[in-house]
């Protein structure tokens, strides 16, 4: 309960001086995976196999400042300043032989930080010391591949959630995985496919 209150308060009293200009994208109240009315969130490079691609991630943004805070689902402790959901990757350009969507979202999850506005969904971590930024990357668990067209898209409402945190400190910042957890029913769209959900443990970067 105090590490609750205390990330509670942490989250808000440092986030509270930092104003984001947001165009807001809200999630579907009855289905936290989905999106109301999803939008090109963000276009930049990724990283798969040590090989540089770029894509464009389409989704929805939800994003708290201050109290109330958004609730964790995977670890109920942990307080959220962020729910990003994502419906739909696309390749711009150059694309994998053969896409492979668990690699392709874990490159996208591993390309995303609150730290710079470059791998930032909109929220940024606060400046101070101390400050944190809590957040929840929701991706589909069950997709539809078009090799053709280069694009990775969810089947109903199955997803994964990822949750992390970052604090700000005098030399930079902390980061840390929180939490991760499923929702949703069957994978049974053919010719959707479930996949394993996407993490950060093995992150390539290239020059």
């Amino acid at each position: 309960m105090l590490m609750s209150i205390t990330h509670r308060r942490c989250c808000a009293f440092f986030a509270m001086f930092f104003v984001i200009l947001l165009q807001s994208v809200l999630l579907k109240a009855d289905t936290p995976c989905d999106c109301a009315d999803p939008v090109a969130l963000k276009t930049r490079d990724v990283c798969i196999d040590n090989t540089t691609y770029n894509v464009t991630v389409y989704g929805c943004n939800t994003i708290r400042t201050s109290a109330p805070l958004l609730t964790g689902i995977c670890n109920s402790t942990l307080a959220q300043n962020q729910y990003t959901v994502i419906t739909k990757v696309c390749f711009n350009g150059t694309k994998p032989a053969i896409i492979d969507a668990q690699k392709t979202l874990s490159a996208v999850l591993c390309a995303m930080s609150p730290t710079s506005a470059d791998s930032a969904y909109s929220g940024l971590l606060p400046p101070g010391v101390g400050s944190v930024w809590c957040w929840t990357v929701m991706t589909p668990k069950c997709v539809g591949i078009n090799q053709a067209t280069g694009c990775i898209e969810r089947c109903g409402t199955k997803c994964c959630l990822y949750e992390m945190r970052w604090t700000r400190t005098a030399t930079g910042y902390t980061y840390m995985k929180t939490g991760g957890c499923t929702l949703g029913g069957e994978c049974n769209q053919a010719p959707c496919e479930e996949i394993e959900c996407p993490n950060k443990n093995d992150c390539c970067t290239t020059s």
